[in-house]
């Protein structure tokens, strides 16, 4: 099966039996993909943090031994957050991980929306038939042929019973 996402969400008026056979599968498969896609991005999520808190004890060291090493004016001045906060932001690996995380988070969006819109192929699915089946109460000789049928089911019912 073809998970083409433009077939996916749209609706073939001419083919409704096929579309509503259809969306279960797709429904399982992008909702897949958007479960794979949520733990990509938890997983980069966790690779960031992770690289902040190393960072973060190299960075300190770093700063506090540049300090330690300067000329001492006036009062003497520790590491801050904000320049602490600032060289981690610096760091080209922890650059690259935010890139990664902001990349898989999104996919992540992406996906929920291609979810948001089957859900909607759905509801529309659900309208076009509730329509269809309203029109064929409708029409005599549908109504009619449904008398004939639940006649003869009735009466096989009862053949059954009797036999």
């Amino acid at each position: 099966m073809s998970y083409d996402l433009k077939d996916c969400v749209s609706i073939d008026p001419l083919d409704i039996e096929a579309e509503f056979v259809r969306l279960p599968s797709d429904l399982a498969y992008w909702s897949q993909q958007y479960a794979d896609a949520y733990e990509a991005w938890l997983d980069a999520k966790i690779d960031r943090e992770t690289l902040y808190g190393q960072l973060y004890e190299e960075k300190l060291l770093e700063l506090e031994s540049q300090i330690s090493q300067r000329p001492k004016v006036g009062r003497g001045k520790g590491v801050s957050d904000v320049m602490l906060e600032a060289a981690i932001k610096r760091d080209q690996e922890y650059i690259f991980a935010r890139k990664k995380e902001i990349k898989a988070e999104s996919e992540k969006v992406r996906l929920h929306g291609v979810l948001e819109a089957l859900g909607a192929k759905k509801d529309g699915l659900v309208s076009i038939g509730a329509t269809r089946r309203a029109e064929m109460e409708r029409d005599p000789m549908i109504r009619d042929r449904s008398n004939i049928d639940r006649e003869i089911h009735n009466n096989r019912g009862q053949a059954a019973e009797d036999g």
